[in-house]
């Protein structure tokens, strides 16, 4: 049978052994005593919310801390405490896929052609007409750093969450920033290119790319913003010739563009360069709020988490 797609699905549809990414959320015991558990189930096109009270199914699921790969069945029906229109999947099997399948089928992968992405950024790395920036970005995008770059997700959750979300995050970042700057005097665009695109270099060592993107031990521990600021500054001591004043300037974009120590950043904008790589990564970030909106719920007004408001897309 052919497996449906969750954001497509409808009241009354029903999934038969369909493969899926699944999250427990809270696992609890009903006044009679049995258990039952409420979590997500995912697949590339969207996340549905699930309850099972299946017993065997949910012994096998009840003590989950991270995302599985899973097989489900069941019925879709609406959800009386969700909303208008939500929806919520009602499993009556649940059983975890064996390990070493092949689930790759199963996650979120960035639209965009990711060549053409590939090829913008070595034309961005070309344009910065300084050599010794040139080489530190050539230093630290290549090997398996530029092979988990073109791979991660941009963010967990939030923006841009899916296989190649990095990268395309990274050079659309880039080309927002240059067009910035493009209206300013005085601005160096040698350093917001190199600064637009290891903003989130970090996040290699942050957000892992496999099943439910989750948080390394490192981004738990350091983080992606102190990650970045490390990573470059290693890569700094095997270029001969980038100067002390270059390797700072740098370094402020990276640990300054959350913009604000209240948003996480461990030091405020102090550059023009820092303030337009800032910005142009925000308006990155919010603006594909309204490109997956779009893709998951359609047109009209919705609230959007990561904004904090109702959006109209």
């Amino acid at each position: 049978m052919e497996s449906l797609k969750l954001a497509e699905l409808r009241v009354g549809n029903r999934l038969d052994k369909q493969e899926v990414i699944l999250w427990v959320q809270k696992s609890s015991q009903s006044a009679n005593g049995s258990w039952f558990v409420r979590g997500t189930v995912e697949d590339p096109s969207g996340s549905l919310g699930f309850i099972c009270f299946n017993a065997e199914s949910v012994a096998r699921i009840k003590e989950l801390t991270e995302a599985v790969p899973a097989i489900v069945s069941g019925q879709i029906q609406a959800d009386r405490y969700g909303g208008e229109g939500k929806l919520q999947f009602l499993a009556d099997y649940i059983d975890l896929l064996p390990a070493g399948k092949d689930v790759s089928h199963l996650l979120p992968v960035t639209a965009k052609d990711m060549e053409v992405y590939k090829k913008k950024f070595l034309k961005l790395v070309a344009q910065i007409s300084r050599p010794p920036l040139r080489e530190l970005l050539g230093e630290i995008f290549s090997g398996s750093r530029w092979e988990q770059f073109i791979r991660n997700p941009a963010a967990k959750r939030f923006h841009h969450a899916y296989i190649g979300g990095l990268l395309e995050h990274s050079v659309d970042v880039a080309e927002m920033a240059l067009a910035i700057a493009a209206t300013m005097p005085a601005v160096d665009r040698d350093m917001i290119i190199a600064g637009a695109l290891l903003h989130d270099i970090g996040k290699t060592e942050e957000i892992s790319a496999d099943i439910g993107f989750s948080y390394t031990e490192n981004g738990h521990m350091v983080g992606h913003i102190t990650a970045g600021a490390l990573i470059i500054d290693a890569a700094a001591r095997n270029v001969q010739f980038l100067s002390e004043a270059e390797r700072k300037s740098l370094l402020h974009i990276v640990l300054s563009h959350h913009g604000s120590r209240d948003k996480g950043s461990p030091v405020g904008c102090a550059t023009r360069e820092a303030v337009i790589v800032h910005y142009a990564d925000e308006l990155n970030a919010v603006l594909q709020q309204y490109v997956e909106t779009g893709e998951k719920e359609g047109a009209g007004w919705s609230f959007n988490k990561m904004i904090g408001s109702m959006i109209r897309v």
